[in-house]
Order: C-alpha cells, then structure tokens, then sequence
C-alpha cells in the first residue's frame, strides 16, 4: 500500500511537470497560430458568448464567466479569411463565411465545413460579406446574388438575384414583415418575403426615392419601421438615408459607415472615430467618442438584453461597454497579423509590420515591434512613427536593439523605449527625395559594428561603429544603385538589387571598418548554358556551412564555394535538380521564393508566394516538408517571411498571421545544464514523439531500460533529439523508467537523463 501511493505521487510530481512543459512549448510535429485580435471585423452573439471575428479567428467571450478562448485553423476552422460570421437563436449555431465563398458551421462545439460555393465552377467572386437569419435560412450576400443556405439540413437551396437580368454584388440584406430589402452595387432592390420566384431577377424591384439611386448602397436595415441605407457618394463618403417605407427618403447625416445595426431599442451608425445613438423615432441621442483608453475606430455593434454594448473595433479589439465603464479584450498575440520581417534571437522572435509596394512607396503600417518571448507576445506601439522594416537584435542584450524604418532613418530602442533617432542631421544617412531617409537589411558583424543600407542614398552603405562612429563606403559599382538585401560569410557580404537579377559582392579584406582595400562585384547568375535564368531575386542567406541561397522567381540557387566568386568570369551557382515521384526538376523552378531561413540542423526552409512552405535537407537532396493549406493548418499558401528560433520552432509569416510549427531540431548549448526530456513521464494515451531538448550539438543520444538494455539511438540535430518511444524491435517500451545517456563528439561532455513510461 505505501508503496502504491509513493507511485501515486510519484505519478502526481511528474503529471504537474509535464503540465508545465507543455505550457512552455509544443510538441515536436506540432503547430500553433500566432493571430492578432487587435482587429475585429464583426460581432455577433448568443445567450451566453459573444462572437468576435478576426480576419482568420473567432474569439469567444464567455459572459458568464468573463473568459476568453479562440478558435482557427488549428482548432477547427476550415481555414483563414473570414468576412462574415452570424448567429442563428433559433438553431443555435454560429456560421463563418469565407472570402472565397467557404462556410463553416460551428454548433456545440463542434464544426462542420459546407464547402459547395468555394467549390462551384460557375462564380469567380464568391465572398460571403454578410449573413441574414430568417425562419431556420441563412441569407448569405455574395457578389453574384443572395446565397440561400437550410441551417437544419446542411444544403444551399437557391440563388436569389436582385437585379432585373444583371448580375449584382450584394453587401447585405434586410428585412421586415413585407420585404426583403438587398443594398448592392447598383442600388437598393425589394421583394415580397413570400414571393414563391425570388430566385427570379424580375421579382425584385428597384427603390428610387432617394437621389442618384442607381449608386452604390453598402449597408441596409431595419428599424422603428424604417428603412435605413447608407449610399456611397464619388468622394467616398457615405450618405445615411431614412425610408420611410417605400414612398419618401430623408438624408439622416454624412460620414463614412462601417454598420448601421438596429439592436435592442437603439439604431447604432458606427463611422470614422465615433458611434451615435439614434431612438426609434430616429432622434440623435447620444455619441461614443472614446472607450478604453482608445480613439473608436468601430467596425460592428450590438447591444446587450442587460443594455451592454459589446464593439468591435479596427484597433482595440473587442469592447464590452455598459455605459460606466469600457474594456478592451484582446487575447494574447501580435498587434497585428502583417509579418513583413521576422528575426530570431534565441528563443525569442520579432516581428516587425511595415513594408514597401515594388516601386518601394511606403506600406503606411503603424510603427510597432512584437516580440515573442516565454511563450507570449509583448507588443511596443510606437505612434509618431511608422513603416518599420527591418530590425536587429544586440547579441549580448535582446532588449537593445536597432529597426529600420522608411522614412523615420534608424531608431535605437531599449526595452520599449526610442533612446535614439539617426537621420541626415546626426549620421552619414542620406534623405530620398519626398520619401525620407529609408533604412533596411541591418547587420552587426562580430566587432559590434552594424551595417546597413540606406535606399534611395547616392552611397548606400553605411556604417555605425561599436562605439557610435558613423562612415559612409563610397563604392563606385554601388553608386546610386538600390540595394535591397544582404547576408554575411567570412569576410564577404552577399546581397542583391531592387526588381532585378543582379547580386553584388563586397570582399572587406579583414579590414570591415577601412574600404580602402575592398573589392566590389556585380553578378549575374546562370545557367551551364550561360543563359540568364531570373528576372527578380527576393531574398539571400547563408547557411551554417557557408553556402549562400538565394531565392528568386523561379525556384533557388546555391553557391557552394562563395570565397571563389572574384575568381569567376561568368557566374553559374547550382540549380539543384530534386526526384520526385520518378520526375526530375531544379528545385522549385516555377515558384516565386519569397524568404529563407536556416534551422539549427542547417536545414533549408523556402517560403513562398503561391505554394506554401517548403524544407529540404542541409545536403538538398530531400524534401523533409512542404506544408499547404491542404495537407496543414498553414493560414495560406502565400507568405513573406519566415525565421527559426533555437527552439527548432519554425515562424511563417503569412499574408493571412503568423503560424509556427514545431520541427525536431534545435539550437546547440554549451553544456547540458538546461537539458530535459517532454513529455515527462509519458502517460499512456500519449503517441506522439519524445523531445530530448536543450542538449550540446550533434551528440549521441543512446536510451536504455534501466538493467542497461540499448532500446533506441540516433544523433541529435542541432540541440535537440526526438524517440517515437519505441525499442529497436517497433514495440512501445513497457511501464518503467529509461535511461538517456548522451555524449559529444569527443566524449568530452557526457549527462544522463531519466525518463518515465505509464502504461
């Protein structure tokens, strides 16, 4: 008996262990999304949970319990991109529609997908912009017509099409006990709710009792037995127009609407910076000018059975408001969902949102850098600037660290503060034109000097010195030409120019802070044939081996032997040629390659416009992943950026928010004082791989019973050894505790690790 409760305990000691560690982490094959909720879209609710829509979440807000919890790809959403979400009371079930038509069902719990519009050949445009509940059917605005769709039994029954004979985008529909009412491109158009042909063009008629009705109407509803509209005017102002009925329209107000919603005993018009208030005889009364701290930016309102207004909002995410008192409910992650430049430092990832379109014009993103850091995000706002696009972290200080911007120069932050601002009047960066000073690609080279490139400058390379000195290297091949990106090997820097398929090298001869013996060279690659193979490269990396790829529009290039580069006449790197399948080809030839990042096992991993995410091995002779939308929890098949942090976590910058996935490797320590093994112990409904982390690189990892018998041996990657738990004959292992002995290369750092099995 004492000796079945020490086991109990036992049990209980290593059950609470694993709890934490897999609080601190995932697992190895695991995913997880990285989305803002900053940004609410739309709000709906039921008795008891409010709805808020993200671009590619759900966050649901319990009311009893003042608790939050999300929902997305990883969890249950078909996909990214949502448009719209409705309540049903009656059914008790919540639908998400789907930019490209899609519409998932979520009910107790539980969802289910109805894929029959993304799927139809007929319609190009298929977004779903809003969803209307009457008698158990889901009204669903498209831009061919009115999707009709049977909550109760799971199937679209018809199409109904305002519009006499033409084809007409429909943003949302309406109605009351006589009509349904259907704001869309080209006017606001009316049926009888009980006409047996809606399906037929000729049964809806036009209204024409406000002015220029043929303009496009964005919002309809009903309240207080009006009609409300709101008509897009050519500055793109709306005009709020009140019907009462069909026969006579009366301009309410100007100003740009983002929802008219009739809830509760209130009409809300939310418009730029402020919500009003109207009664049902449609007096004014009342105004939202602020909540939580924040300037309203609102995108949706309903009100509350107790009179609690519940917001969503561009900014501040959801607010609860009930009139004393409003608070901002944003779940924990980014501030926003745009990765344009991602950067790991150790364990830690940063991200930053700004951005330039090809003619590099400013991409107007709030100033901001998030950071992941201990399993959370911590996001610095930095309102009086914006357009950060690149940024690096001081090695020996994460919370010091540089940002480029475009148009604000180079900025020192420490902690969440700017310490320093470098533009034209205090360094050797140089203004371009109207735009600024532009600043990107920054580097530290290993005397704490940083390097970077200033866009748009008669010389682009600059120069910061460890200890403040600044220096501008006048080269000639470089002189008024647009560098974009770089990447450091030995003592040469690798990088490329804008909207082009040339790459420079510079050679600093040792001598990083005098370019008076550097040598410069501009490059084109290509084939053995000698023929030019790109029109644009993207992105440039080297790897742990020295090897530098670059990625193009038309798959990746390798060079193997970079320090031989001044030597050649015409430069022709590697195409590596992949089988797969019985067909041989360059490696993704007829993609566009928009990043690289190098995981700890020196592990190649591509991200791309169109195709998702691809990774190959150090010798790039196997494809190890390609993850899509079809076959992961991948947001979309197009991204911008990716980086690995030494966890082995591999973050992917998508259009859509940043999603990770956790591969088996990991950066290389020093020694084995942080080595650990997860789970730990391993409970008996647990299948998935054992991670062996934290450990000195590349070493042997042997696991054996505790009588000493070899059960499993592999080679770490990088820091970082998985075991799929079984012995060398296949067999999961039996009930007990392991042994994990691991030794260098050398034998020279050796530990052992103890692991148990619950069967």
């Amino acid at each position: 008996m004492k000796s079945g409760g020490y086991f109990i305990l036992l049990y209980l000691v290593f059950h609470l262990s694993l709890s934490f560690s897999l609080m601190a982490q995932i697992p190895v094959g695991e995913w997880r999304t990285h989305l803002s909720y900053d940004s609410i879209q739309e709000v709906t609710s039921s008795e008891k949970s409010i709805f808020a829509a993200s671009q590619s979440g759900i966050m649901i807000y319990n009311k009893n319990y003042n608790s939050t919890e999300t929902i997305d790809r990883i969890n249950g959403l078909s996909e990214a991109g949502i448009s719209s979400i409705g309540y049903s009371e009656n059914q008790q079930a919540l639908l998400i529609g789907y930019h490209n038509g899609n519409l998932d069902l979520l009910k107790n719990g539980d969802v289910t997908n109805y894929p029959d519009l993304k799927e139809h050949t007929h319609y190009i445009r298929k977004n779903i912009s809003s969803i209307t509940f009457r008698q158990g059917k889901a009204l669903l605005s498209c831009p061919f017509g009115i999707a009709v769709f049977d909550i109760t039994r799971g199937e679209f029954l018809e199409t109904y099409r305002p519009g006499m004979g033409q084809v007409l985008k429909v943003y949302e529909v309406a109605y009351d006990q006589e009509y349904y009412y259907a704001a869309t491109e080209s006017g606001l158009f009316y049926a009888d709710v009980n006409a047996p042909d809606l399906y037929n063009p000729y049964t809806w008629e036009q209204v024409t009792t406000f002015p220029q009705p043929g303009r496009k109407v964005e919002h309809v509803a009903t309240f207080g037995g009006y009609i409300l509209i709101s008509v897009i005017q050519p500055d793109g102002e709306n005009e709020i127009y009140y019907l009462d009925g069909l026969s006579s329209a009366t301009l309410l107000r100007t100003g740009k609407v983002a929802a008219l919603e009739s809830t509760g005993e209130n009409l809300y018009a939310a418009l730029t910076k402020r919500i009003l208030v109207y009664s049902r005889d449609l007096e004014l009364t009342g105004k939202i000018t602020n909540y939580a701290g924040y300037q309203p930016s609102p995108t949706s309102v309903l009100q509350d059975s107790d009179g609690t207004l519940w917001i969503g909002d561009g900014r501040a995410g959801l607010i609860k408001n009930n009139g004393n008192k409003a608070e901002s409910i944003i779940p924990n992650g980014p501030s926003g969902d745009h990765a344009f430049k991602m950067v790991s430092a150790g364990s830690k990832v940063f991200t930053v949102p700004g951005g330039y379109n090809k003619q590099f014009q400013h991409a107007h993103r709030k100033g901001t850098i998030n950071k992941f850091s201990q399993q959370q995000w911590y996001n610095n706002s930095f309102p009086a600037k914006n357009n950060f696009v690149d940024m690096v972290i001081d090695p020996e200080n994460h919370e010091h660290l540089f940002t480029g911007t475009w148009g604000h120069g180079l900025l020192e932050i420490r902690g969440s503060e700017i310490v320093a601002q470098y533009q034209e009047d205090n360094s050797t960066l140089e203004p371009n034109e109207n735009q600024g000073v532009l600043v990107n690609n920054l580097k530290f080279d290993e005397e704490g000097n940083l390097w970077m490139l200033n866009f748009g400058a008669t010389n682009p390379v600059k120069f910061r010195g460890s200890q403040g000195n600044w220096k501008t290297f006048e080269y000639e091949a470089l002189r008024d030409r647009q560098p974009v990106e770089w990447t450091s090997v030995n003592n040469y820097k690798w990088g490329f120019f804008h909207d082009s398929p040339y790459l420079f090298i510079i050679d600093d001869s040792e001598t990083p802070s005098d370019p008076s013996d550097d040598r410069v060279k501009i490059t084109e690659p290509r084939d053995f044939n000698g023929n030019s193979y790109t029109d644009r490269i993207y992105a440039i990396q080297a790897d742990r081996e020295g090897n530098i790829w670059f990625a193009t529009d038309e798959g990746v290039g390798v060079d193997y032997d970079p320090g031989l580069i001044f030597e050649k006449d015409t430069y022709q790197p590697n195409r590596l040629r992949i089988t797969q399948e019985g067909y041989t080809h360059f490696m993704l030839r007829d993609n566009v390659v928009m990043d690289i990042a190098i995981d700890p096992a020196n592990q190649i991993w591509f991200a791309t416009k169109a195709a998702g995410v691809f990774a190959y091995n150090p010798e790039s002779q196997k494809m190890i992943h390609h993850f899509t939308t079809s076959n992961s929890p991948l947001l979309t098949d197009t991204l911008q950026s990716i980086t690995v942090n030494d966890e082995g976590e591999v973050f992917m910058g998508t259009s859509r928010g940043v999603i990770s996935y956790r591969s088996k490797t990991s950066g290389g320590r020093e020694n084995f004082n942080e080595t650990y093994a997860f789970p730990n112990p391993v409970p008996p409904d647990y299948h998935g791989p054992i991670t062996i982390t934290n450990l000195v690189e590349n070493v042997n990892v042997k696991v054996t019973d505790i009588n000493g018998n070899l059960v499993y041996e592999t080679i770490a990657k990088g820091g970082q050894a998985t075991w799929n738990g079984k012995n060398l004959s296949g067999s999961r292992v039996n009930s007990g505790v392991y042994l994990i002995f691991l030794t260098n290369e050398d034998g020279s750092k050796t530990h052992v690790e103890k692991i148990l099995f619950i069967q």
